[in-house]
């Protein structure tokens, strides 16, 4: 499909564009992604927010979203949503999160990610020079605010951006994409196979 434009979508054409894609509840953190872009807007940087999903937050915004807000509700072509934006974030305290799944969607794009450190975000963004985007700790056992404002300004440096969309690629393609999935699943079965049997290594490892 030809990939969605700014206009299309809402958007200005000289914002930074950051991308919330889950359920509208207030565990995922949609009242904190309007502050900090509310923040973002307010120090002079143009940026417009992206928020799809239904539930609740949605509906309390509903018609009161501020204008840089743009509200899409359910959407059956998540990923050329994601591709029109610069940033996906994922501001989560939600006690059950594991290992969201729109996270390794916006890796596949090669789209930077600032995100909490809830369940196993940290594993899969990374914390180190490979990281696919930055991971900001709970403060209060609630998304930080100005710790995102910190990371999205960061992230406004294009050099910056596109070396976390690179490396968000790389680490899609490593771990999770289809095939990389398969051969991981079927190691793990191997191995289960194997012990089930009570198969033993030889002597040489093999």
């Amino acid at each position: 499909s030809a990939p969605l434009t700014r206009a299309e979508l809402g958007l200005r054409e000289n914002a930074k564009v950051i991308c919330l894609a889950s359920r509208a509840i207030e565990q995922k953190g949609w009242r904190e992604a309007v502050e900090m872009t509310r923040r973002m807007n307010a120090a002079g940087h143009a940026t417009d927010l992206m928020l799809i999903g239904e539930g609740p937050e949605a509906d309390a915004l509903g018609g009161r979203a501020p204008p840089f807000v743009h509200l899409y509700g359910q959407v059956a072509n998540l990923q050329d949503y994601i591709a029109a934006a610069d940033i996906g974030i994922l501001p989560t305290r939600f006690v059950g999160e594991s290992m969201p799944l729109v996270l390794i969607e916006m890796m596949a794009k090669g789209t930077p990610v600032v995100a909490t450190d809830v369940g196993a975000i940290p594993v899969m963004i990374g914390t180190d020079a490979d990281a696919a985007g930055i991971v900001v700790p709970l403060v209060e056992g609630k998304a930080d605010v100005a710790g995102f404002v910190d990371a999205l300004s960061r992230l406004l440096d294009k050099d910056r951006r596109i070396a976390f969309g690179k490396a968000a690629r790389k680490r899609f393609e490593e771990r999770y994409s289809i095939d990389t999935m398969i051969d991981v699943y079927g190691d793990a079965y191997r191995r289960v196979q194997a012990e089930t049997r009570g198969d033993q290594p030889d002597a040489t490892g093999d």
